[in-house]
């Protein structure tokens, strides 16, 4: 019953505040990731001693292949959640 009244609240922040708390939320989102590639870059130029232009090459290729994967993964979960759903409607159906 606790959690029913913080969705609660948090469903009735976004109806009312929506206008302004999802651009928000998406700014910081995008201020997490920049600040995560570059502790990533500056990793990559310490420890394997890679000039700047490497190293955003690296981080750029390595972020693509991040996003690859968790679209790959996203994609495995949504068949999967499709096909039990499929399966439980056909079984009530019959």
């Amino acid at each position: 019953m606790r959690h029913f009244a913080v969705y609660a609240a948090v469903l009735a922040a976004l109806v009312l505040f929506g206008d302004v708390l999802l651009p928000l939320l998406g700014h910081g989102l995008i201020l997490f990731l920049e600040v995560l590639e570059l502790l990533f870059e500056r990793a990559m130029e310490h420890f394997f001693h890679l000039d700047p232009w490497r190293a955003q090459l690296v981080t750029a290729w390595t972020g693509l292949l991040a996003l690859l994967a968790i679209l790959t993964y996203l994609s495995w979960r949504a068949r999967r959640i499709y096909r039990a759903w499929k399966a439980k409607w056909a079984g009530q159906g019959a």
